[in-house]
């Protein structure tokens, strides 16, 4: 187990009139989303029921940008090289959110209509692309489940922009931890080298997130119906109220409940119980396990991410489960279809998916383009 970053490299909390405001930093991060245009057919929704589209999506487009005259209103991606916030900038904005952080439990409560996000690796323009879908805080409200960084080319301006939204919305767009928002796993998955890159060593600004990471929640509730985490369950839990009573201010360890519940994945082929993950970390679980687990806390499905998905989302044993993956053509050769979760008010669930934003409109950092297939890859 480990704790907190040491005194050393302990961010402290400034004084409110040294917060950022994250109006510029959300300005300079957007700015590849240049204008917005009227497109027809971009999106693809596969509904898990046979009821209305969830959210209207449409609508609320509509609302993010007027002047369509028809059709699903859209921003278009233009070729910009992403901006690289200032140490400065990254320090005020994760001292900024650490109050709101602390407060909040080890398992969210929301409602619906809300968005929900599986993986997306540090996949900037790709997010951006997905941004262009679903609409933008405030307009939508947003869940991520975790594993926003590393492997992509800019684990760095992915979570900015995240934590961007967080702060301004703190009531609309919400973040559980992954297993990659972990010092342990992100010193080997690229985010560590990405930051030394930018800012070097001496920063500390590796240091500075990983302090932010250890206050994330670990799960969330919505509706009282639909429960949500980054992997799966654990054979040390069978109630939310477990979940609830976890420490976990502290990076992620590679054992027990709190590790298992960022780790684990479904086992399809497991008749019944628990087996331990090939991960090395984390367990498969059976069918069984996880009807026993949602009768006992009274949910209809369980929602993670975790696994990369071929089409973007996988469901599992007569829709009690599915993995969400918001990562497309994942590591830029996976070739898969991206999607996220909508659930409007009346509880319907459907699958939204997206593609890769176009090569025409992404750059690669400079020190990747001779690595693309680094070992942080496999």
């Amino acid at each position: 187990e480990q704790s907190f970053p040491g005194n050393a490299t302990t961010m402290t909390t400034p004084n409110a009139s040294s917060h950022l405001n994250p109006d510029a930093l959300l300005a300079k991060l957007l700015a590849p989303i240049s204008h917005f245009r009227t497109s027809q057919g971009k999106i693809s929704h596969n509904s898990a029921s046979s009821a209305k589209m969830p959210m209207n999506f449409h609508k609320l487009n509509d609302k993010v940008s007027s002047g369509g005259t028809g059709g699903t209103t859209f921003g278009a991606l233009h070729h910009k090289s992403p901006y690289v916030p200032s140490a400065h900038e990254i320090r005020s904005l994760l001292s900024s959110l650490k109050p709101h952080l602390s407060s909040l439990p080890n398992v969210l409560t929301l409602n619906a209509p809300l968005v929900i996000v599986g993986d997306i690796h540090g996949q900037y323009y790709d997010f951006l692309e997905m941004l262009l879908t679903t609409g933008q805080p405030p307009h939508v409200n947003m869940l991520f489940m975790g594993d926003i960084i590393d492997r992509g080319y800019y684990s760095i301006q992915t979570i900015c922009l995240l934590l961007c939204f967080m702060l301004k919305y703190p009531s609309r767009v919400h973040l559980i931890r992954g297993n990659h928002e972990s010092e342990n796993t992100s010193k080997v998955y690229g985010f560590w080298e990405e930051c030394v890159t930018k800012y070097g060593e001496d920063t500390q600004v590796h240091a500075w997130f990983w302090e932010v990471f250890n206050l994330l929640p670990i799960a969330c509730t919505i509706d009282s119906s639909l429960f949500a985490v980054h992997g799966g369950l654990s054979p040390s839990i069978e109630s939310v109220d477990q979940i609830k009573v976890l420490d976990r201010f502290r990076d992620v360890p590679t054992e027990g409940a709190f590790a298992d519940l960022l780790w684990s994945d479904p086992g399809e082929n497991l008749e019944s119980g628990f087996i331990v993950s090939p991960r090395g970390a984390g367990y498969l679980f059976a069918e069984d396990v996880l009807s026993h687990f949602l009768h006992l806390n009274r949910f209809e499905h369980l929602t993670r991410a975790h696994q990369l998905a071929q089409e973007g989302y996988r469901v599992y044993w007569n829709d009690k489960m599915s993995t969400i993956w918001s990562a497309p053509n994942y590591t830029y050769r996976c070739g898969n279809l991206a999607s996220v979760m909508s659930v409007d008010e009346e509880g319907n669930r459907e699958y939204v998916q997206f593609t890769e934003a176009p090569a025409s409109m992404r750059s690669v950092p400079e020190h990747r383009r001779s690595s693309v297939k680094s070992d942080y890859f496999r």
